[in-house]
């Protein structure tokens, strides 16, 4: 019983996660839930293709504020979340969507607002990262403009843990896939493309760029961003 009270408390007590779960001890460890927990890992990868199946129908919005709340690490009001977009939608389509992700057990709801259940969270989360990191890897500045790696104004701790668990993966998957001097040169052409995509288009891509070369503790010299809208750029404490 403690066993199987773990489990639930792991998870969250998702019920696709659980029910996935259980599913598997009895087809695969025979009903011995110690044994499946000693594998636990194993799991995962089946739990990801769930979520694959529930993610794949999901509209762009949904999928937005979902990123949104895993970049967020804890519960926030709808307000908020609403107010992250860079082009907020109709109040109307907005809470349909926050509905439709709360029917399909994605979201999670307290008094402070909406979150992700843990499983959920660890999932969306890479799903950020890959992105991201695709993204920059090949130039393209979609969730690069749309979603911020880090939010300047956040509680110390939530920024503390964007910084750890969004920005350095992808800092450094991207200097591991592309090289320091690769990198860098794709930064100033990503720079260049946001600058021409029009002057203070609203927008997270510089902020994200600004962090990425803090982060990594590169030279800012050499580095374009006059013209550009910085938001949740995080300069050592002052924000921009």
């Amino acid at each position: 019983a403690h066993v199987l009270e773990g489990l639930v408390e792991h998870y969250s007590g998702h019920p696709l996660a659980l029910q996935l779960i259980a599913q598997t001890i009895q087809q695969l460890f025979a009903g011995d839930d110690a044994a499946f927990v000693q594998e636990d890992a194993l799991i995962f990868d089946d739990i990801r293709d769930l979520l694959d199946q529930q993610f794949a129908p999901l509209s762009a919005l949904e999928r937005a504020i979902m990123l949104w709340l895993a970049i967020e690490r804890e519960a926030v009001s709808p307000q908020l979340l609403r107010k992250n977009l860079v082009k907020p939608e109709a109040g109307g389509i907005f809470l349909e969507a926050l509905s439709s992700l709360q029917r399909r057990s994605l979201l999670e709801q307290s008094a402070a607002g909406f979150t992700l259940q843990n499983v959920i969270m660890e999932y969306t989360t890479d799903q950020l990262i890959d992105q991201l990191y695709r993204e920059i890897s090949s130039g393209a500045i979609d969730l690069l403009q749309s979603h911020a790696l880090i939010k300047a104004q956040a509680k110390e701790y939530v920024r503390a843990s964007q910084s750890r668990l969004i920005l350095k993966p992808v800092a450094e998957r991207l200097l591991a896939a592309l090289g320091q001097a690769g990198l860098e040169g794709q930064i100033k052409a990503i720079l260049a493309m946001v600058r021409q995509a029009g002057p203070q288009q609203p927008g997270y891509a510089g902020g994200n760029l600004l962090n990425l070369l803090l982060y990594l503790k590169l030279p800012l010299r050499g580095y374009d961003f006059s013209g550009l809208t910085i938001r949740q750029a995080f300069l050592g404490g002052l924000h921009v």
